[in-house]
């Protein structure tokens, strides 16, 4: 079960955890390269295996006898013959993803889309559960491609039936990747709600050890990925607390599965590895933002440590932000004897991130200064030892707050004003607010004084 952190931290840490969930919402989507895998998979076609008639028995040089091609590769492309709607819709999805993006064929996609029934999911008697399966995720993977999203209804019927239907972990891959694109922040609160809690009936009806346990890892890093997203749903939605109690817990065991159970690496590509570490910093992000604690703090440190310059180079300065908050926020968590991290650790950990942030401080935008920040109120040795960066980024921040002031010739009511309609530096205020309040140190004075400037 995940455990909420102490009455204490949580009362006092609301404002800061609302402001981390109102900028990590607005971060970019991750563009991971498996997606294509999945969106691009041929799920109306079939390949089996055949006897090869023309085959012969053939010697070679030194007279032993061999097979040349004993058997041949067959592929069909008619799955779903006798089926009108669902060869309506395979035919309309091969035309348009391969052959014609006109808005004609787009058209007759969503046309064959809304044909569908879930009676069209159903397994015939003569028909193999498999080809009912891959029909489903050919299905969500069209409703992505062509733009129309499922009906509620269907969503919630379709995923209760699969939840029982998929045993493979590319099938599920499939679903998860679709349900990625529907969880979006940019969907509308109550269906994405609606998709979200169907969500968690599918995972609740599986069979129990498939959900996180028979995933491949890239299926494990799209099901954080998918969690994430639904309890960013469930936080604007106030969504049902046992929802997001199970999704915090299937999201804790799939953390703690990517940890690696051998000091040796493993054979992961350096790209499959920098989007796990990304989507674990996000499920870090996450966790606190929905105020519960993070046991399994001790095996994700090492993962998602970067030691050299060469690493952070290949992250976003706001990657590079996340991870740092990520990181503290980890750091700040006992381990399972109840001692805390010593001051040595944190600094071999977050130097080299803040060494790199620092050299690129004029780069950063509100929402990187935001999670910077919050990294620093969860941490306090990361607060009482890194006192340059922030206030290097905060005097940054008020450069171009001037700058935009003298730009617009605005005055004071209209600053005021923007504030308020701006939740990026709306988020920063509560942040700051609370920076201010918690210590007296450089940063409360910073804080104070940037919040000054910022109504002025």
């Amino acid at each position: 079960m995940a455990m909420p952190l102490s009455h204490r931290s949580v009362s006092a840490n609301v404002p800061v955890v609302r402001s981390l969930a109102i900028v990590l919402r607005a971060c970019p989507p991750l563009s991971f390269h498996f997606f294509k895998r999945w969106g691009m998979h041929d799920f109306h076609t079939s390949k089996w295996t055949r006897l090869n008639p023309s085959a012969k028995t053939k010697r070679t040089l030194l007279g032993r006898s061999c097979i040349d091609k004993p058997t041949m590769d067959m592929v069909s492309v008619s799955r779903y013959g006798g089926n009108t709607r669902r060869e309506t819709l395979a035919t309309a999805f091969r035309l348009y993803r391969s052959m014609d993006q006109s808005e004609k064929a787009r058209e007759a996609g969503q046309e064959a889309l809304r044909a569908i029934q879930f009676t069209d999911f159903s397994v015939d008697e003569e028909e193999e559960e498999d080809l009912a399966v891959d029909f489903a995720c050919l299905y969500l993977n069209a409703c992505v491609l062509f733009g129309v999203a499922p009906t509620q209804e269907m969503m919630s019927q379709l995923l209760s039936w699969l939840s029982k239907s998929l045993y493979s972990s590319f099938h599920w891959e499939c679903v998860l990747c679709a349900l990625a694109v529907y969880l979006r922040p940019s969907e509308k609160t109550a269906t994405a709600a609606a998709t979200a809690a169907a969500f968690v009936c599918m995972i609740r009806g599986a069979e129990v050890g498939t959900v996180p346990g028979s995933l491949s890892r890239d299926g494990k890093t799209l099901l954080l990925i998918v969690i994430n997203r639904a309890i960013d749903v469930f936080l604007r939605a106030n969504g049902r607390a046992e929802d997001r109690q199970h999704l915090l817990e299937v999201q804790l065991q799939t953390m703690e599965l990517l940890c690696p159970t051998t000091p040796t690496p493993t054979a992961t590509s350096p790209t499959s590895l920098r989007e796990e570490r990304l989507t674990l910093v996000d499920a870090i992000c996450w966790r606190y933002a929905a105020g519960v604690s993070l046991p399994v703090a001790a095996k994700l440190v090492p993962l998602l440590q970067v030691k050299t310059h060469a690493g952070l180079e290949e992250l976003s300065v706001s990657q590079c932000a996340r991870l740092f908050c990520a990181l503290c926020i980890a750091l700040a968590t006992q381990d399972s004897s109840g001692t805390e991290w010593t001051l040595e650790r944190h600094s071999h950990v977050l130097d080299p991130i803040v060494r790199h942030l620092d050299e690129r401080v004029r780069v950063h935008s509100v929402d990187d200064v935001v999670i910077l920040l919050v990294g620093l109120q969860a941490n306090r040795m990361a607060r009482s030892r890194y006192k340059k960066l922030p206030s290097a980024l905060l005097d940054h921040l008020r450069e171009q707050q001037q700058q935009q002031r003298f730009r617009q010739n605005q005055e004071a009511d209209q600053v005021s004003t923007s504030l308020k309609g701006d939740d990026s530096l709306l988020a920063l205020s509560h942040v700051l607010s609370q920076l201010a309040m918690d210590a007296e140190d450089a940063l409360a004075d910073a804080a104070e004084t940037f919040l000054t400037d910022l109504v002025l």
